[in-house]
């Protein structure tokens, strides 16, 4: 359908953020101008989502504020076509940007970094941290949680991550929730691959669907390539 995935962060052309932004006055009553105006700046990248019916051929997009009304961050949905795109960066690239690590969330996913617990180019980030480390807006506050993603590891490599940020969870009082990329390109959540269930949840760009654990494994690479320096699984 498209060569972007889930949590993948878009720029947009001027042109295509003025037409969102009519959306945004119009679709979110009393905040939508302050939305839009911040929105309209430039800063703040639209997220890819789950694609839903009413996206047609184009491409889903959440796009999410700065801004806590009542205790919840304000959002907004839409699409946009490929040819509004004026930029991407995805959840690995982010994290070779600076850290602000006065930060106590940037602060621990920093250490993550220092962990090397994948290869290098396979842990990623999303979420709050990474339109905080993208934009310098405030989005990370004391309760958020650390939102993280892996790719092409195998499932021993994938186990003895979920045991070290585990460790770290408890050790820095930070809720690190992590997704793998399975061989498939959809994403399960490390908990569940890595708990005794049977079968887990898989989230893809389409839809959500549950299937046997088994299967989700059988999908990660089985060894690292000879050079890698790793233990063969």
């Amino acid at each position: 359908m498209h060569s972007f995935y889930r949590h993948d962060l878009l720029f947009l052309t001027p042109k295509a953020r003025e037409r969102i932004c009519g959306q945004i006055r119009s679709g979110c009553g009393s905040h939508g101008n302050q939305m839009a105006e911040a929105f309209g700046s430039g800063l703040i990248p639209a997220i890819v989502r789950r694609y839903a019916p009413c996206d047609h051929s184009d491409i889903g997009i959440g796009i999410s504020f700065p801004i806590i009304v009542a205790g919840e961050r304000l959002r907004f949905a839409t699409a946009v076509t490929s040819a509004e795109i004026d930029g991407m960066i995805s959840p690995y690239a982010i994290l070779g940007r600076p850290l602000d690590t006065t930060l106590p969330l940037l602060k621990a996913l920093e250490k993550v970094k220092g962990l090397n617990l994948t290869r290098p180019g396979n842990l990623g980030v999303y979420g709050a941290s990474a339109l905080q480390v993208v934009t310098g807006l405030n989005y990370v506050h004391d309760k958020s949680d650390l939102d993280l993603v892996i790719r092409e590891e195998s499932i021993g490599v994938l186990r003895h991550a979920k045991e070290v940020l585990s460790a770290l969870e408890r050790q820095i009082g930070v809720t690190i929730d992590v997704e793998v990329i399975l061989g498939s390109g959809n994403a399960v959540k490390l908990k569940e691959l890595c708990s005794q269930q049977k079968t887990v949840l898989i989230k893809s760009i389409l839809a959500v669907h549950v299937i046997n654990k088994r299967e989700a494994i059988g999908s990660l690479p089985v060894e690292y390539p000879a050079n890698s320096g790793r233990v063969r699984e």
